[in-house]
């Protein structure tokens, strides 16, 4: 199965080498000196190698300035490409693949408007490739149905090779509110997306399995042991919002809610031992299931200060 490119995996390019600063130093050193009458070389070249010399200041402040404009370089370029570009950049990188940021809610008098993060935007970008297929691509599928409403939290298509139903297509919809359970409302904005000729193959049969996410439900409950002495408040702090985090990570069609994940976000900083209580097994979600996690309960015990 074709699956797109994890670009946070792929290496940031440096356009421009960026040396380090001893490099550039005794570059600019040599510059200077070279620059002076051939009678100071001498001693403009000791100079530069005092500190407390007006001359090797501005030596290194130039140096300083160098490898900054060489860095900018770099990041200047860095903005116009998907996998690094932020904000209106991204959104500029995004319209040259026709994909533009999706709204989520309309400004009211508590709240700003909230768009698509820059995540969700980059993943949907990088989809609009497979909408050139006439071949009934998945990743076709999933692009011109996260597309159909800023609701579309995931999707997932499935086909015979899975569900063993010839000629149909199954689609299932995670929704952002919620549990992620989808209203009938956003299935028929999903069936709208993907159903027309010019999208579907017209082999496939997709209008009755336009399905929302099976939602597998599961709760964290755990202690975490922490020694005499720290702040407890912060420990607690950091894990629940690393717990959380986590949690939103894999509350996606086909995830996995892991143990080990679950108990590696709660080891932040100042744990000595997590004992995980629930869930009791890794939440493995099959064919069109979610995990959603509906509750956490974390008890913090300090460790008797002589241990």
């Amino acid at each position: 199965m074709q699956t797109s490119v994890d670009l946070s995996q792929i290496p940031q390019p440096d356009i421009v080498e960026v040396p380090d600063f001893e490099t550039v130093l005794a570059d600019i050193q040599a510059l200077i000196v070279a620059a002076m009458p051939a009678e100071l070389q001498a001693s403009v070249s000791a100079a530069l190698l005092l500190e407390s010399e007006p001359m090797a200041a501005l030596a290194q402040a130039f140096t300083y300035r160098e490898i900054h404009l060489l860095q900018r370089i770099n990041e200047a370029v860095r903005a116009v490409l998907l996998s690094s570009a932020l904000g209106g950049d991204l959104d500029q990188v995004a319209g040259n693949f026709d994909t533009e940021r999706l709204l989520i809610t309309e400004a009211t008098d508590e709240a700003d408007t909230e768009y698509e993060s820059d995540e969700a935007l980059r993943a949907r970008t990088l989809l609009s490739w497979a909408r050139l297929s006439t071949a009934g691509a998945r990743n076709a599928y999933h692009y011109f149905a996260r597309g159909a409403d800023a609701d579309v939290l995931d999707v997932r298509a499935y086909g015979p090779e899975t569900h063993n139903q010839e000629g149909r297509v199954f689609l299932y919809v995670l929704s952002r509110t919620g549990d992620g359970t989808a209203p009938q409302v956003l299935l028929d904005k999903v069936l709208t997306a993907v159903n027309p000729e010019d999208v579907r193959p017209i082999t496939d049969y997709v209008a009755d399995y336009v399905r929302s996410a099976v939602i597998v439900n599961y709760q964290v409950m755990a202690d975490i042991y922490v020694p005499y002495g720290v702040d407890t408040a912060t420990v607690l702090e950091n894990a629940t919002a690393a717990l959380n985090e986590y949690t939103a990570s894999v509350h996606l069609i086909n995830a996995t809610a892991a143990r080990s994940g679950i108990d590696g976000a709660l080891h932040q900083d100042g744990v000595v031992t997590v004992d995980l209580h629930s869930p009791a097994a890794d939440v493995v979600a099959t064919m069109g299931e979610a995990p959603h996690c509906t509750a956490v309960k974390i008890n913090l015990v300090v460790m008797d200060h002589d241990r």
